[in-house]
């Protein structure tokens, strides 16, 4: 009796160790995808400043080219003769807030060389933009960039900061007439000399110090923005007046500059940029997209065969196949997650009880208005005339030693046959409960071959997969179903190493990805047909998928879809 109960409390030790290690693994896993899918967007986020930056240097060039033109062009009476310098530059800057967004910084200043005492600055004591050559140049590229060369930047409801900078030479000053242009100004908050201060000026005064002539002529600046540049006229703008006065005399010290930053200027070019790169990146196991859980009315059976009977080798990467493809079900496709069934190494009376018994009564308390979706990934067998049936976890023959060197023999074929489930039979099962659409989808080998290309049993041309049996029975379904295969039945379904799905699985799952779930079964189906076939071909493995149709769904399947 003691060793009974010593012999007990083993097992339960094992079990408890097998369940925590279980569970252990897959936490390490989450943690490891959930690193991977972080270091990923950190690696999409730095490709997408890198091409912005990229941009807006070559923006910069192309504008810096453009004002040299425009500069040549000017009439006579507009033109810098004090061969002016423009100075322009388009930066990317990131906020260094947690969302990371990119502001775009524009820049635009200008420098005259003097010649013969003639200057294109302002005159003394002048502050409107347009009486200085330079000055009004600058405004006027500053107009054209931001319509043109900068519109995308500059859109509708974008925030920015303009910050005018505007500077007067020691020339002192008793008395200047202000003409009130833009208005009397009561403590205004600027920065003068590096200095927060506040700057009044009226026309009842006039201008009496350096401080309100500088400021003046930022004022003057930001009217000509205010109501000659559309766009500007469409953002939400706060401006930053910058003075200064310098102590010496002369022209050059006469000057405006403009800043302007738009905040998150790229939201949206970054936004697609993120969602073509995520598009992109083969890897489907990451990044999946999300979308609400409003599909109510879909219920998935997925059923994962990949350890069977010792009878049988591991089959690579089934496991993550429904995996990932379960995890589709749930994020992209917005099925409820209690409403995905899992089913993983199962027998046929597991398969027929607990999972199409689950559908079918799913199917009656809603009333024909709920859809099935089920994902079959194991091994398959076929019957002498070709008619494939889906092999339970727990199949076995007598004769081991066959596997993988010899054709079976039809005795221990059939015995395979006898224990497996036919695809017809289990659409019948699917199909016998009213629904609004059933859709089965099957990544299996049938044909005794496994998905590395290794022979599990040889196919026997003499009993079975004859051309003759080709001919005479092929495989038809009866009810309102769509079957999607991942190859002819006769054919191999290969295992596509480099992404640890098999080649149907994988394009399926990245149709998924790319289209967000939006996609016709015609959409999807061409689409992964011609990349599974081209991607298998080019690896020395053709495999192309098949699909195959019954009742009513022969003329409506191309617009059905997985949402």
């Amino acid at each position: 009796m003691a060793k009974f109960i010593t012999r007990n409390v083993r097992l339960t030790t094992m079990l408890l160790l097998a369940v925590v290690m279980c569970c252990y693994n897959v936490a390490a896993q989450d943690i490891v995808s959930s690193s991977n899918e972080v270091q990923t967007n950190l690696k999409y986020k730095r490709t997408v400043v890198k091409n912005l930056q990229q941009e807006m240097a070559r923006r910069q060039t192309v504008m810096q080219q453009k004002a040299k033109d425009m500069l040549l062009s000017l009439p006579n009476n507009e033109k810098l003769y004090d061969e002016g310098d423009v100075a322009i530059k388009a930066t990317l800057v990131e906020s260094g807030d947690k969302e990371g967004k990119l502001n775009c910084t524009f820049d635009i200043s200008y420098n005259c060389k003097h010649i013969d005492g003639q200057t294109d600055d302002y005159p003394a004591g002048a502050y409107n933009y347009n009486e200085s050559n330079a000055c009004r140049a600058i405004c006027s590229l500053t107009k054209q960039f931001i319509e043109n060369d900068l519109r995308d930047v500059f859109v509708s409801g974008k925030k920015t900061l303009i910050k005018i900078t505007s500077s007067t030479d020691a020339t002192s000053i008793v008395e200047l007439p202000y003409k009130g242009e833009y208005g009397d100004f009561r403590y205004c908050q600027v920065y003068y000399n590096d200095q927060p201060t506040r700057v009044s000026v009226n026309t009842t005064e006039g201008i009496v110090n350096n401080a309100q002539l500088a400021f003046l002529r930022g004022q003057s600046v930001k009217s000509y923005l205010e109501s000659a540049v559309d766009n500007l006229r469409s953002t939400v703008n706060s401006y930053e007046f910058y003075t200064k006065s310098y102590e010496m005399s002369g022209s050059q010290y006469r000057r405006c500059s403009i800043e302007i930053t738009v905040f998150d200027a790229f939201s949206d070019k970054v936004k697609s940029m993120l969602t073509t790169l995520e598009e992109e990146d083969p890897n489907v196991d990451i990044n999946i997209p999300i979308n609400p859980t409003d599909n109510t009315n879909t219920f998935v059976l997925i059923i994962a065969n990949d350890l069977y009977d010792t009878l049988f080798p591991y089959i690579p990467y089934a496991a993550n196949d429904a995996n990932i493809f379960r995890e589709y079900c749930i994020k992209t496709l917005g099925i409820p997650e209690r409403q995905v069934k899992m089913l993983q190494d199962v027998n046929k009376a597991k398969i027929e009880t607990v999972g199409v018994k689950w559908l079918q009564d799913l199917m009656k308390v809603t009333r024909g208005k709920g859809k099935i979706l089920v994902y079959y990934t194991g091994y398959g067998v076929l019957d002498v005339n070709n008619e494939p049936y889906i092999l339970p976890a727990d199949a076995t023959i007598p004769v081991k030693g066959a596997l993988g060197k010899e054709p079976l023999s039809k005795k221990n074929r059939q015995l395979l046959v006898e224990q497996g489930l036919a695809v017809t039979e289990f659409c019948t099962m699917l199909t016998a409960v009213q629904a609004q659409a059933v859709t089965l989808i099957l990544d299996a080998n049938f044909n005794g071959v496994q998905r590395d290309g290794e022979y599990l049993f040889p196919v026997d041309e003499k009993k079975c997969g004859s051309k003759k049996a080709k001919k005479n029975k092929a495989l038809r379904i009866r009810g309102d179903v769509v079957v999607f295969c991942s190859s002819d039945f006769t054919a191999t379904s290969y295992a596509f190493k480099e992404q640890e799905h098999g080649f149907f699985t994988y394009f399926l799952l990245k149709e998924l990805k790319k289209s967000k779930g939006n996609l016709s079964y015609d959409d999807m189906f061409t689409n992964v047909k011609e990349a599974v076939s081209f991607e298998s071909s080019l690896q020395g493995l053709q495999q192309i998928p098949t699909m195959i149709t019954g009742g009513k769904t022969k003329d409506t399947w191309t617009t059905m879809s997985f949402k």
